[in-house]
């Protein structure tokens, strides 16, 4: 588009940013005229810089954010359906209650998050990095883990029924009330898991697990789950 072509209104506004001597997103977008919280849907933000920032309840459906620097961001009640947060680094961030139905983590750095009542149905987290973090009462149903690290996360009544949990890292993790059924766990590492006694594994696969005893092993079997 030819400059001269553009409203007067836009020229001002790009002007301001050019002009602006930050690299700030809420300020730059602010000079553009928009929410940050509301209008950016669906845009490509990769590699961008928010950590630290309160971006509560925030609208970033089908958002690019590759790799983005989310670092103890607060992103409470954000809607991040079919977002793209592969390698993003989301440590000590804030998720609690965060829609990231069908999101893409892949290799994403969840270290010390918490994602307490967060939706995470068909997430794609494959060796994302969850050590530490709090997912009580999440809802993982149909989400990919394997290879992803929940080295003590506490996963207490979360719901990861259906999960592909292959190669997981679970050592330490609290398994209080989880639902694990129909979900994947051959190859997992369940090295002094904690309750894993009272989690429901009906028709869930275990196999070549490290942790588990011989009495593990019968106590699952006994209550549905399928040894291989």
């Amino acid at each position: 588009m030819n400059p001269d072509q553009i409203p007067p209104e836009y020229r001002d506004r790009i002007n301001r940013v050019l002009q602006a001597k930050t690299d700030d997103f809420f300020t730059l977008a602010n000079l553009l005229g928009y929410n940050p919280l509301t209008d950016f849907a669906g845009a490509d933000l990769r590699d961008i810089d928010l950590r630290s920032k309160s971006l509560v309840n925030a609208n970033l459906i089908a958002t690019n954010l590759t790799g983005a620097n989310l670092l103890g961001a607060d992103l409470t009640g954000a809607n991040l359906t079919a977002a793209r947060l592969g390698k993003a680094q989301l440590i000590s961030a804030r998720l609690d209650t965060v829609t990231l139905t069908n999101a893409y983590l892949s290799r994403a750095q969840l270290l010390r998050a918490s994602l307490i009542n967060a939706d995470l149905r068909g997430a794609n987290l494959a060796q994302a990095n969850l050590s530490y973090a709090d997912l009580h009462r999440a809802t993982l149903k149909g989400a990919n883990l394997e290879d992803a690290s929940l080295l003590e996360a506490v996963l207490s009544h979360a719901d990861l029924s259906s999960a592909a949990l292959t190669c997981v890292d679970l050592s330490h993790a609290n398994l209080y009330g989880v639902n694990l059924m129909h979900s994947d766990l051959r190859w997992a590492n369940l090295t002094n898991v904690i309750d894993l006694t009272t989690t429901t594994v009906k028709f869930a696969r275990f196999g070549n697990n490290h942790g588990l005893s011989q009495k593990d092993l019968f106590d699952l079997e006994q209550r549905g789950a399928i040894l291989e």
